[in-house]
């Protein structure tokens, strides 16, 4: 009885030696796979913004990781997911080459870096446009209501030919417009300020000034960089919509100079001169859309190519 106990645990001892290996390789495969998705996902997030708002240091600095990361991506191909002396415990070899996961940890070092730029100017072009729009629509919600001093003219029958309306016929619009205006200025500010909250995260400031940070501990900070380059983004819309809204009447224009239908002003906003045109690459931005790509359908888009390189 003892002797076949003895060979199960000599078995079972084997069994489980054979399968250290296996066990450290499967951690090491998870954890690169795992940095390639993330980094991956967060360069296509990149693809858009680096055209749209990044400068030229910055669309450098892009190139330059796109290249780290496609060299850590192929060690994670090639399934060299750690360095062997690593694991061993062996001193490091002067020639041994890097592996998946030191690349990928090292490179998302750097692209955190970028992000808070990026992010940083996300929160103040947001802040410009809904600033853009501010001071007209609290004019509008003021003045274009029932309870104000040109509420009683909308309801009063006017005649053409000898009664002046007290107020621009092009406004009267705002009266039926107001509160679409006021709920997407009051929705555009507040997330604006939940942008501005990830940063005020007591997890994010405990982790942002952490000598030594972890892995999971970069990946923490990049997307808090993203959330708020996403309510950023749906801030933008709002700010975009209330501009809209209030240059409804130019809507005719636009059909007539384009040659186009609404759903082609909807679908693609580089037609949209309800837009400033200071705005439209924000508002393209937002739709996930590249600012020279779009600007291609305008019959005079060199014009506006050569003012926006000027700008960068």
């Amino acid at each position: 009885m003892q002797k076949l106990s003895k060979i199960k645990y000599t078995l079972s001892l084997i069994i489980l030696i054979m399968f250290i290996p296996n066990i450290f390789g499967v951690s090491h495969a998870v954890k690169s796979l795992e940095d390639y998705e993330f980094m991956l996902s967060t360069f296509r997030t990149l693809s858009i913004i680096i055209p749209n708002f990044g400068n030229d240091t910055q669309k450098k600095k892009y190139e330059e990781l796109k290249d780290k990361f496609q060299s850590a991506a192929e060690r994670h191909y090639s399934q060299n997911y750690v360095r062997e002396y690593s694991i061993t415990g062996d001193t490091e070899p002067d020639n041994n080459e890097q592996a998946s996961v030191e690349m990928f940890y090292q490179l998302k070092v750097e692209v955190n870096t970028l992000l808070e730029e990026i992010a940083q100017l996300y929160l103040d072009r947001t802040k410009l446009l809904l600033d853009s729009t501010a001071k007209q629509a609290t004019t509008i919600l003021i003045e274009f209501s029932k309870e104000s001093g040109l509420g009683k003219y909308f309801y009063q029958p006017v005649n053409p030919l000898t009664d002046k309306k007290p107020y621009d016929p092009k406004e009267y619009h705002y009266f039926h417009k107001r509160d679409q205006i006021e709920n997407n200025l009051q929705l555009g500010y507040k997330l604006l300020e939940d942008a501005r909250r990830v940063y005020k995260h007591p997890d994010y400031i405990y982790i942002l000034f952490k000598k030594t940070k972890t892995s999971k501990e970069i990946n923490y900070l990049i997307q808090s960089h993203l959330n708020v380059i996403i309510l950023t983004r749906q801030s933008k819309k709002n700010g975009v919509y209330i501009h809209q809204l209030i240059n409804e009447p130019k809507l005719s224009d636009i059909l007539s100079k384009y040659e186009i239908n609404m759903g082609q002003v909807n679908k693609f906003p580089i037609y949209d001169d309800r837009i400033p045109q200071e705005f439209k690459i924000d508002a393209l931005d937002s739709f996930k859309m590249v600012y020279d790509i779009e600007l291609k359908r305008l019959p005079d888009s060199q014009k506006y190519l050569d003012a926006n390189s000027n700008t960068n």
